[in-house]
């Protein structure tokens, strides 16, 4: 499968090369979470999030472990994308 992010010999969402010998939108999606087969609800994108001494931030407070004990934070990890309550 090709994607349609790659054009010429550049990745559009990149601004580089492709990361995959043959482009791959949906590998390109799951591996990256980028490209035009990438699940674009965000935690940016939802009304949730706010930044706060640049570090990413939720209204709703998800639960995450702090110390090996599991409380609200404010904080949104690094690895998260998206909560599952996105909203506009």
């Amino acid at each position: 499968m090709g994607c349609s992010a790659y054009i010429g010999n550049r990745c559009s969402v990149t601004g580089d090369g492709c990361m995959f010998l043959i482009p791959n939108s949906k590998a390109c999606a799951e591996t990256f979470g980028e490209g035009p087969d990438a699940n674009m609800e965000r935690c940016e994108e939802c009304s949730h999030f706010y930044l706060e001494d640049n570090k990413r931030c939720c209204k709703r407070e998800p639960l995450k472990f702090i110390e090996s004990q599991l409380v609200k934070s404010k904080y949104i990890d690094e690895g998260v994308i998206c909560c599952g309550a996105f909203s506009k």
